[in-house]
C-alpha cells in the first residue's frame, strides 16, 4: 500500500500489531492500549514520512489485525504556514484537506469522489446538494476505502484508510 521512507518498510492491510512491534520502526512508535474496549490499540508515529512526505501516523487496532490508518500530513508537507506555532486556521485545514487529496490520487491512483450521506442501512445515499471542500471525499479500492475528513469541532483534516 505505501512505505514508511526512514526504514524503507511497506505498510498494508496485512499488517498486526505484532509485525508493527517487530519492525524498525517501532521504536518511534507511541502504544496505546485501550480501558474502555479489550484489545483495541492505537499507535501513534508523530512524524514519519509515508512515500517520502511528512506525515503523523495512527494506526487503530482491534486485537491484532489492523483496522485502519489515520494520516495528517505535517504542516510543511502541505505547504502551510502558521502566524503562531500551533494556531488553527480554517483555510489551512482546507488547504491541508486538497493536499491529502492530492496526494492520496497519486499515491493509490483513484480520485477521491464526493461522498454520499447515508442515514441508515436501509436507505438510499444522499449528495449533498452545494458540497463544499470540507466535505468529505472518498474511494473504494479493491483491499478496502481511503475518506478524507477535515474535523471542523476538533481543527484538524486527516485521511482516513480502512
Amino acid at each position: 500500500m505505501f512505505t514508511l521512507t526512514d526504514t524503507n518498510e511497506t505498510i498494508s492491510p496485512s499488517l498486526t500489531l505484532t509485525k508493527l512491534q517487530a519492525m524498525r520502526i517501532a521504536p518511534q512508535v507511541k502504544f496505546q492500549y485501550a480501558r474502555m474496549k479489550a484489545g483495541e490499540v492505537t499507535a501513534e508515529l508523530n512524524r514519519a514520512f509515508v512515500n517520502s512526505q511528512p506525515f503523523h501516523v495512527t494506526f487503530h487496532f482491534h486485537g491484532e489485525p489492523l483496522h485502519a490508518i489515520q494520516l495528517m500530513a505535517r504542516d510543511e508537507a502541505a505547504g502551510l504556514t502558521l502566524p503562531r506555532p500551533g494556531e488553527w486556521i480554517n483555510e489551512n485545514e482546507i488547504a491541508r484537506k486538497a493536499w491529502h487529496e492530492a496526494w492520496a490520487k497519486d499515491t493509490f491512483g483513484r480520485a477521491l469522489e464526493m461522498k454520499p450521506i447515508v442515514l441508515d442501512a436501509g436507505s438510499p445515499p444522499i449528495m449533498p446538494a452545494n458540497p463544499g471542500p470540507e466535505h468529505p471525499r472518498y474511494a473504494i479500492l479493491h483491499w478496502g476505502s481511503v475518506t478524507s475528513f477535515l474535523d471542523q469541532k476538533g481543527g484538524f483534516a486527516f485521511l482516513w484508510i480502512e
